[in-house]
Order: C-alpha cells, then structure tokens, then sequence
C-alpha cells in the first residue's frame, strides 16, 4: 500500500476487502457485513475487559457490549447463540483490521 492509501483511504480499502471476503463465504451475510462495515469505520469500538468489548449503534445514541462473542442486542438474543448479529460482526471486522495493521496483540481473529 502506498503513503497516498494510508490512513482512511487505506482503512476503507482493507475493510472493503474484508467484506468482500467473507461476503464470498457467506452471501446470506452480506447486508449484514456491509452493516458491520459502517459501524467498524464510523462508530467507536473499544475494549472494556478481557473480552468484553462496547460496540456502538448505527445511530450513535446507544451501545452493546459483546462479551466472549456473545452481544445483548436484540438480534442476537432473538436468533440465539452463535447469530452473526451486525455488532459482533462489526468486532470482527475492527479486530481483523487492527491484526492486519500491526496494531497490538489482537486476541479472536480468526484466519482462513
């Protein structure tokens, strides 16, 4: 990557990137990962404990948390255990972006 996509530009080129990956494994997820996508970019994810991570709303005004891969929002407790609801998702996408980007020890990604 040159100087010229570092940064933002670099970070949406790498996110779309990933997106397109698993969208490929898993069409049936596609609007949900382009979901995950927006909130990885423009809404704040960050770490409270061991595993325990605050995922913030498409519309800014509320959080989730999403502890050892399990979120409380309403999709997720609806579907059930395991439901690739947009917030975990979304934790995904920002952990595999931080892991591509030499950004500290990143814990949970997965790679295929």
């Amino acid at each position: 990557m040159s100087a010229r996509n570092s940064g933002v530009a670099g970070s949406i080129d790498e996110l779309r990137l990933l997106v397109e990956s698993a969208a490929a494994r898993r069409p049936q997820l596609t609007s949900r990962l382009e979901k995950a996508a927006f909130l990885a970019l423009l809404r704040p994810i960050y770490p409270l404990d061991s595993d325990v991570w605050r995922v913030t709303s498409e519309d800014g005004l509320r959080f989730y948390t999403v502890r050892r891969g399990e979120c409380e929002c309403s999709d997720y407790l609806r579907h059930g255990r395991g439901h690739p609801c947009k917030h975990r998702l979304a934790l995904f996408l920002h952990r595999a972006l931080r892991a591509k980007r030499g950004c500290g020890k990143v814990t949970g990604v997965r790679r295929t």
